[in-house]
């Protein structure tokens, strides 16, 4: 992981729980996203000085929706390959 992005490979990781990350791995790894997860208080993402946690403002209705590390929401999609011939 650490290596990767000098020779251009990109890694994409999930996990439950970020702890669950090694250490060694974690400084490799550039970008954080967390889709919406069951429980708002499970979340890793906090706004400073604010009342209630970011996760709380992510839509449940609409899959694919999360926040990044900087708590602004963003929507993960995947195309539908099999309608390419």
């Amino acid at each position: 992981v650490n290596a990767g992005l000098s020779y251009g490979i990109h890694v994409v990781i999930t996990t439950p729980n970020w702890l669950e990350v090694p250490l060694a791995m974690r400084d490799g790894l550039g970008l954080r996203l967390e889709l919406r997860l069951h429980d708002a208080h499970d979340r890793n993402v906090r706004v400073a000085g604010a009342l209630r946690r970011a996760a709380e403002g992510v839509p449940a209705d609409q899959p694919g929706r999360g926040l990044t590390m900087a708590a602004e929401h963003f929507l993960f999609a995947r195309p539908a390959l099999e309608s390419i011939s």
